[in-house]
C-alpha cells in the first residue's frame, strides 16, 4: 500500500494523495489430515483409546497453522515478498526513499554478552527504518521470536535486573537496560539455533499475513451405511482446511 502522506500545514484545499500498489499474490493452499479405522476395532474398543485419537484430528489442524507460519518465516531469507526482494534483505527501497535498507543482520554470536550486542544493534536499526516518504517509521520492537535453545539467554536479557558476567553468571552492579524492552515468543518450529527475530507486533499492518480462506472442517464417515464401511468395513475421519501464510 505504500506510505500516507505526510502532515503539512492545511492551506487552501487538501492535497490528495493516492496509494502505491503492489502486485503480490498469496495463493491458498488445501491441507488435510485423515485417519482410518477397521469397524471390529472401534466396536470392540472397550477403553475409549481411539475416539481421542479421532479428536487430535483437530487440534493438528490448529497445530499446523503455527507450524506453517514458522516454517515461512525461517524462509524469508530465500522467499520474495511484496517488493520482489527476500523478506530478509540488505537492499530494501520504498517509495521516495531510494536508500538501501537491511531488516536481515549479521549476528556476532548466541551467547549472553553477544546477543547484548546484537539485540541492541537490531533496535536501532529497527528505529532507524525510513517509510516511502524518507521520514523515520518510529518503530519500536515488542517481540523477540527465537528457537528452545535460546530461550535461557534471552530471557536473562530480557527479564534480569542485571547483566550476569559470562563467566560465572553471577549478577553484576551493571543494571540491565533492556529489562521488559519486548516479549520473548519460543517456537519449537524454528529449527536454525543461531537464528532469532525482532518484532513490531503493534503495528497496523504485521509481518506476517495468515490468509484464512476455509476454517478447519471436521468430517465423520462412521455411518453404517457409508461406502467405506459396507463396502470394507472401514471407518473414516478427516479434517480439512484452505489458507496460506505471506510476506
Amino acid at each position: 500500500l505504500g506510505s500516507v502522506p505526510k502532515m503539512r500545514e492545511w492551506l487552501g484545499e487538501r492535497q490528495l494523495g493516492g496509494l502505491s500498489s503492489h502486485n503480490y499474490t498469496i495463493r491458498n493452499k488445501h491441507y488435510e489430515a485423515s485417519i482410518e479405522v477397521d469397524r471390529d476395532t472401534f466396536e470392540d474398543d472397550k477403553l475409549g483409546l481411539i475416539r481421542p485419537r479421532i479428536g487430535q484430528l483437530a487440534e493438528e489442524a490448529a497445530r499446523f497453522q503455527d507450524e506453517l507460519l514458522f516454517t515461512v518465516l525461517e524462509a524469508g531469507s530465500t522467499a520474495l515478498c511484496y517488493d520482489g526482494q527476500y523478506f530478509f534483505d540488505t537492499d530494501h527501497t520504498e517509495g521516495d526513499n531510494t536508500t538501501n535498507q537491511s531488516n536481515k543482520l549479521s549476528g556476532s554470536g548466541v551467547t549472553l554478552t553477544a546477543l547484548q550486542t546484537d539485540y541492541a544493534a537490531a533496535r536501532a536499526a529497527m528505529r532507524n527504518f525510513k517509510d516511502g516518504n524518507n521520514r523515520p517509521m518510529n518503530i519500536l520492537p515488542t517481540h523477540v521470536v527465537a528457537p528452545p535453545a535460546l530461550e535461557g539467554v534471552f530471557r536473562q536479557l530480557l527479564n534480569g535486573d542485571f547483566f550476569p558476567t559470562v563467566a560465572t553468571g553471577a549478577a553484576t552492579t551493571s543494571p540491565n537496560v533492556w529489562k521488559n524492552t519486548a516479549e520473548l515468543i519460543i517456537s519449537p518450529y524454528l529449527t536454525d539455533t543461531n537464528d532469532w527475530y525482532l518484532m513490531a507486533l503493534n503495528q497496523p499492518v504485521k509481518p506476517l499475513l495468515f490468509q484464512m480462506r476455509k476454517s478447519p472442517e471436521f468430517v465423520a464417515l462412521d455411518n453404517p451405511r457409508d461406502e467405506g464401511a459396507f463396502m470394507r468395513r472401514r471407518y473414516a475421519y478427516g479434517v480439512d482446511a484452505r489458507f496460506n501464510v505471506g510476506y
